[in-house]
């Protein structure tokens, strides 16, 4: 099996390019053989470069022809499309076909769906276009970026697609991170279900410890999302019962600034992987208060798990069917600090609740994100893809 791995990388890095990255060495570590095709968005920053992006958002054949070389040039027998937008578009998947190659494409976020990509606006979970049945609530909101241009051209691509046949015919498997995914696209994208397999990201094993375990550790991106707002809120109110430590970046990064106390909040600002794996181990629990339906579980929660610390998150689709209430964390209303500091204030005042999450957590860990079952499943769903694309079957 030799695989070809496509992915257009974010301008700042997030947890898709962290997936892309991990999930090649899971697979080079087993044998396999892998080819990386990256791309990034530094190059569109001229008026020029923005207006050849916008008019080829649909198509590119450039690309195709790009990625038919790689193609051929490797031999690959499948292509594992991570990210395809915006320079790469949805001609590499004629560029696969070209080649009587497989095609694998992850689902890491909603943007066939949403042109926000997230279910996600003004603070609250969006769901007007999937109602709807249409795009025009994006471009009434300018979703993508706040950009009326941007967000035409999107919706733009994504409906020539679907009425081209694009996801039905030319893409063999469709990966999924959880369950309640899979269940949207197939309901509001219109994608086969015979084609949609769930598929945890691989999660590498940074062990269990046995060290003090003194503070609360938030890991992700400063947005409001994530839950930050909740997080400083619980932190002003008096009653968070120990230190939290705050990791990340993104635009609510001075609002975390101006949150500082020292003994009481720390802002440590954008860490490596090793770094957060170390304040891990020294957390006694990982706070991940999301306001949204999480496309995948962040990986900072396997992370978590790997290392038998709790996790205190939100009742909300899909991360609470993870994160089970009492078993391995606690879940809260979402946006309720109140809710947060009392959660936080009852694992800190009981060992043996914080012993038996601990352990049902590396459990969950093992059950769901071991490297050896997440590739075997990802191989079986690569023989899937080639097998597809070697006997078609003609759709009408």
């Amino acid at each position: 099996m030799r695989v070809l791995v496509l992915h257009n990388r974010y301008q700042i890095q997030g947890g898709e390019d962290v997936v892309v990255s991990q999930e090649t060495e899971m697979l080079r570590s087993f044998g396999i053989d892998v080819d990386v095709f990256e791309i990034n968005n530094d190059s569109i920053i001229s008026a020029r470069e923005k207006i050849y992006t916008t008019m080829h958002l649909a198509y590119s054949s450039r690309m195709r022809e790009a990625v038919r070389k790689r193609i051929r040039n490797f031999r690959a027998d499948v292509i594992h499309v991570h990210n395809f937008f915006p320079r790469f578009t949805p001609s590499v998947y004629d560029a696969a076909r070209d080649e009587n190659c497989g095609v694998v494409q992850t689902l890491h976020n909603y943007r066939l769906m949403c042109a926000g990509g997230l279910l996600f606006r003004d603070q609250a979970i969006c769901t007007e276009c999937l109602s709807r049945g249409n795009a025009l609530p994006a471009l009434v909101h300018r979703c993508y970026r706040g950009s009326a241009v941007g967000t035409a051209a999107l919706a733009g691509m994504v409906t020539i697609h679907k009425l081209r046949g694009t996801w039905r015919t030319r893409v063999d498997r469709f990966i999924t991170l959880t369950a309640f995914a899979r269940s949207l696209f197939i309901e509001h994208a219109g994608l086969p279900a015979d084609r949609i397999i769930v598929k945890a990201n691989v999660v590498p094993d940074i062990g269990l410890t046995a060290g003090e375990k003194a503070y609360a550790l938030f890991v992700g991106r400063l947005s409001p999302e994530k839950g930050i707002d909740c997080i400083l809120r619980a932190a002003r109110s008096g009653k968070f019962p120990l230190p939290l430590k705050i990791v990340g970046s993104g635009p609510l990064e001075s609002a975390v600034r101006e949150a500082v106390e020292p003994g009481k909040l720390e802002f440590l600002g954008k860490k490596p992987s090793a770094e957060v794996h170390l304040l891990l181990h020294g957390a006694k629990m990982l706070l991940a208060p999301s306001m949204w339906h999480e496309a995948g579980v962040p990986l900072v929660i396997g992370e978590a798990f790997s290392a038998g610390v709790p996790v205190i998150t939100t009742r909300i689709e899909p991360i609470d069917s993870v994160v089970e209430h009492e078993r391995n964390g606690l879940l809260i209303t979402p946006g309720s600090a109140r809710e947060l500091a009392e959660a936080a204030a009852r694992l800190d005042s009981d060992d043996g609740l914080m012993g038996r999450m601990g352990h049902q957590a590396r459990r969950t860990y093992e059950q769901l994100y071991m490297p050896a079952s997440n590739c075997r499943a990802l191989l079986n769903i690569y023989s899937d893809a080639l097998d597809a694309a070697r006997n078609p079957v003609v759709v009408a």
